[in-house]
C-alpha cells in the first residue's frame, strides 16, 4: 500500500508546477544540509530570527492602523487644504507625499514579513 500511496503523490504532484519542480515528494524528505557549517548557520538564522518575526507580527495590526488611518484620512485633508487656500502657501506635495508613504511603508511592511516568514 506504501508504494501505491507514492505513486499517486507522484503522479499529482508531477502536474503541480512549483518550488521542488513539480515533484512534491522532495518537500516531504526536508533539504540536505550540504554541510556542517550551513546546518549550524541556518539553525542560528531560525533562532535569531524567530524573535523578529515575532516582534514584527504582533506589531502589524497597529502598524496597518496607523498607516491606513493616516493614508486614508491623510488624502483627502491635504486635498482640502490646498482646496481652501487656508494658509498663504500650503505644501501640498510634500503634505501628500507624506501621507502617500505612510501607504508606501505598510506595503514594504508586508513584503518583509513574507520574505522573512518564507524562510
Amino acid at each position: 500500500m506504501g508504494n501505491s500511496v507514492r505513486k499517486h503523490v507522484a503522479d499529482y504532484s508531477a502536474r503541480i508546477p512549483g518550488k521542488y519542480g513539480g515533484n512534491l515528494m522532495f518537500k516531504f524528505r526536508g533539504k540536505s544540509p550540504g554541510n556542517f557549517n550551513s546546518a549550524v548557520g541556518r539553525a542560528i538564522w531560525k533562532i535569531v530570527s524567530f524573535p523578529i518575526i515575532t516582534a514584527l507580527l504582533l506589531l502589524k495590526p497597529l502598524v496597518d492602523f496607523v498607516c491606513g488611518f493616516m493614508l486614508i484620512c491623510g488624502v483627502p485633508a491635504a486635498i482640502v487644504f490646498e482646496i481652501s487656500a487656508v494658509g498663504p502657501r500650503f505644501p501640498f506635495l510634500l503634505v501628500m507625499g507624506i501621507f502617500l508613504a505612510f501607504g508606501l511603508f505598510a506595503a514594504l511592511y508586508q513584503l518583509l514579513l513574507m520574505f522573512l516568514i518564507e524562510e
